[in-house]
């Protein structure tokens, strides 16, 4: 069922995408960082902004919260390695080379059987 009135559901959308990026960003303020010897990993299930989807595949469109345009600005320097889930290519996000999708080693869909699947290996070096 569609939205009866859309600029108010764009609106409604638009508070909610920034409320949960405050909310992200003031738990990383608040949050006592760990061990500095010791690397900061974060795991988050979304769909970042400018993260590629297929363009025939469902499973990966909006999911709960309309949180697919979220932000990778909210991605703080201060953690290590991000590790996002719900698309099933591996990409890293825009110019964070310390956030990325892992991906699905096998296709998940019939849409996704001519992807080149893996898996992304990465080290953390502090």
């Amino acid at each position: 069922m569609g939205c009866l009135l859309p600029e108010i559901c764009l609106i409604s959308q638009t508070y909610r995408l920034k409320g949960v990026q405050v909310m992200y960003r003031e738990l990383f303020d608040i949050l006592p960082m760990p061990d500095k010897s010791k690397p900061f990993i974060v795991m988050w299930y979304l769909q970042a902004t400018c993260s590629k989807i297929l363009e025939k595949n469902r499973a990966e469109r909006t999911i709960i919260g309309r949180l697919e345009c979220f932000s990778s600005e909210v991605f703080d320097e201060k953690i290590a390695y991000t590790a996002l889930g719900h698309l099933h290519r591996t990409q890293r996000v825009l110019r964070h080379e310390n956030a990325r999708y892992a991906g699905a080693p096998l296709p998940m869909l019939f849409v996704e059987k001519n992807n080149k699947e893996g898996v992304t290996e990465e080290n953390i070096i502090d």
